[in-house]
């Protein structure tokens, strides 16, 4: 016969039952009062190189190349350049085609003078160097209406609906937008609106860019063919005269008149 004390059964693998095995959520006396050691401290450690590279992105880990410095050109520069370089021929052209600065911001004052002499009160403008001057006395004043065009023709439209109004205007662009106009102009041909337009000129005397001589040729033929009366300027003492002119012609005749600044006026550019 088998004792039913307290003896502890053991399976045939000779571990003790599951009656016998004592219960893990009670802890053994020894353990249950043991003081209980004061955690140390211990110095905080940092992750490894390696660990935050395998959590950055895949763009972080790419290494950047530093830009290179920019040297700016020393006077002793000018005698290494090669003969015929670009610098060399921008600042050859500069020198021997483009007016001294006084004389070249004289007759932009001048021609806004006129303009404004001839009650001109609304100027619209893509924006030009050849223009700079006109353009930023018009900012200035308050009474005259500045327009910065998206495109050219929209000047040929906003001339018309001025002349509508009552007011006088004057469109300012550069020769390679004038191709943009030839579908607005037929309203101003069949309309019969008078317009002014200040032309500065590229693909002219002294042009340096190729791309910019096929329209530079054809701005004259284009706008004649269009019935736009074609006025150039070359010289300063031209200028005045010349936009005079274009004035009288335009709010007088009621004609559709173009004053071509050309670059012997404001400068041959070599890009």
């Amino acid at each position: 016969m088998t004792n039913s004390g307290h003896r502890k059964r053991f399976r045939t693998s000779g571990r003790p039952c599951h009656h016998c095995r004592p219960s893990p959520h009670v802890k053994p006396k020894a353990a249950r009062h043991a003081p209980e050691k004061a955690c140390e401290a211990r110095p905080p450690t940092l992750p490894s190189q390696g660990s935050i590279r395998a959590h950055l992105p895949v763009c972080w880990l790419i290494p950047t190349i530093p830009s290179p410095t920019r040297v700016l050109p020393r006077a002793t520069d000018a005698a290494r350049r090669p003969a015929g370089s670009l610098e060399e021929t921008t600042l050859a052209t500069k020198s021997k085609q483009a007016p001294p600065a006084g004389e070249r911001d004289g007759w932009q004052h001048a021609i806004y003078d006129v303009l404004r002499k001839n009650d001109v009160t609304q100027i619209s403008y893509v924006p030009d160097a050849g223009h700079r001057l006109i353009i930023d006395r018009s900012l200035e004043d308050r009474d005259v209406h500045s327009v910065a065009l998206t495109t050219e023709e929209e000047g040929v439209a906003l001339a018309a609906g001025a002349h509508l109004g009552g007011a006088r205007s004057v469109v300012c662009m550069q020769s390679s937008g004038v191709g943009n106009c030839i579908n607005f102009l037929s309203l101003v041909k069949g309309g019969s609106f008078p317009i002014l337009m200040l032309i500065s000129m590229r693909g002219d005397f002294g042009e340096g860019n190729p791309w910019q001589m096929p329209m530079g040729q054809a701005v004259k033929p284009i706008l004649e063919a269009m019935g736009v009366l074609c006025l150039m300027v070359e010289k300063p003492e031209e200028a005045v005269p010349t936009v005079e002119a274009a004035c009288t012609m335009v709010y007088k005749s009621g004609q559709a008149v173009a004053v071509l600044l050309t670059q012997k006026l404001i400068g041959a550019k070599a890009f």
